[in-house]
């Protein structure tokens, strides 16, 4: 899939929507710099999924550019895919997104996996643009604050692939790629999401006033793909991308969940003091309450995803233990990108010893059981909040 050095990468990108199916290319090293950004083309209400790789020597770094119109909003995330199935965590990158000057820095994304680490060395992007122009999107390896890919004088030492998903749309039009319908509060009413392996989609829904809203998403999967959504909460445009607070979740056909996701983005701009700050939402803002999840499938079926208000670990409507709505509403956009990575040979094999048995179930229940039981932590430290 891609070419031996990473000289000369083909990127396959697919757009939905309004879009149609583009190739790109990560030009290895012409795209180091602003300047040379590789443009990817994604029209208004559109979204797309472009594998890359920061390649060797080991101070590649990528630039991609994208066209906006003013207002229109911009959101993404890195699935750091070199390490599957073990994990997400390489290559360890960081992104920033800027027109003139840097606008979003992100380190680590936040967003929850299935895989035994739990986390994910990717990073989120949201953004509403505030001109009409283009804006360029680095991604480099963890610690060249510079984005040159230098670290103390020597490459940054992060090689291997990665997905960028990205979309772009105008927050105040709801819908898009698929539907947020009134009966979509079960599994049972879940509206669909029709994509593919190497496919995206984005859409506005929103959670209802009452407080008491589920929304759920259907999605055919099949083993070895790599699942990757990102929500970016609507509701106090232009000012954040704060709320609603939302809770993701991913659960098969007998509701068992694979993955949960609360905030992705946040308190990670400090980890590079030349970069404090920064965001990945807005310049002034810390924090923001959007969630992520990367899951990689380990077998063929159908998949819901789930969106809720934070507290709602059941994803019920009501907060957990309390019988009380969890109380966040407000309009949200949600994209969803897939892309085939994994060899069937290795999937399950979660320890990385060539076999597929109960070591590697009993290492799967741990991380989930741990993923859970952090979320419950947070929730109860933080019982006081109601963002």
């Amino acid at each position: 899939m891609v070419a031996q050095g990473w000289m000369s990468i083909l990127v396959v990108v697919v757009a939905l929507g309004l879009g149609s199916a583009q190739a790109q290319v990560d030009n290895d090293p012409t795209n180091d710099t602003p300047g040379g950004a590789d443009a990817l083309v994604l029209g208004p209400g559109e979204s797309l999924v472009n594998l890359a790789a920061l390649g060797e020597p080991d101070n590649d770094v990528d630039y991609f550019s994208f066209a906006l119109n003013q207002e229109d909003a911009l959101i993404g995330m890195i699935t750091s895919v070199a390490d599957l199935p073990v994990d997400f965590d390489a290559p360890d990158v960081i992104i920033k997104v800027s027109n003139s000057i840097p606008l979003i820095f992100n380190d680590d994304s936040g967003s929850r996996t299935n895989t035994p680490g739990g986390s994910s060395h990717g990073g989120v992007f949201r953004l509403l643009a505030p001109n009409t122009e283009t804006f360029q999107i680095g991604i480099t390896g963890f610690n060249d604050s510079e984005f040159d890919g230098k670290t103390s004088g020597e490459g940054h030492n992060k090689i291997g692939q990665y997905a960028l998903s990205a979309a772009r749309f105008d927050p105040n039009t709801p819908g898009g790629d698929f539907s947020d319908t009134a009966a979509n509060q079960t599994r049972a009413g879940a509206d669909p999401i029709g994509i593919t392996a190497n496919q995206a989609a984005v859409a506005v829904g929103s959670l209802a006033v009452d407080g008491t809203d589920v929304d759920f998403f259907e999605l055919n999967l099949k083993q070895g793909d790599v699942l990757s959504a990102l929500t970016a909460p609507l509701k106090e445009l232009p000012n954040s991308f704060d709320r609603p607070d939302t809770l993701i979740g991913l659960f098969d056909s007998n509701g068992t969940m694979f993955a949960l996701g609360d905030d992705a983005g946040k308190d990670n701009e400090g980890d590079i003091p030349e970069l404090e700050g920064l965001s990945s939402d807005f310049p002034h803002v810390e924090k923001n309450y959007g969630s992520g999840i990367h899951v990689v499938i380990v077998a063929d079926g159908k998949y819901y995803l789930g969106l809720t208000g934070t507290g709602d670990r059941d994803f019920d409507g009501l907060l957990d233990n309390s019988g009380t709505p969890h109380d966040k509403f407000g309009d949200y956009a949600l994209l969803v990108s897939v892309v085939d990575m994994i060899p069937l040979s290795v999937l399950g094999d979660f320890n990385n010893d060539s076999l597929v048995n109960n070591d590697d179930i009993d290492l799967m229940r741990n991380a989930i059981g741990a993923m859970i039981s952090d979320h419950i932590y947070n929730v109860d430290l933080l019982n006081g909040d109601t963002p």
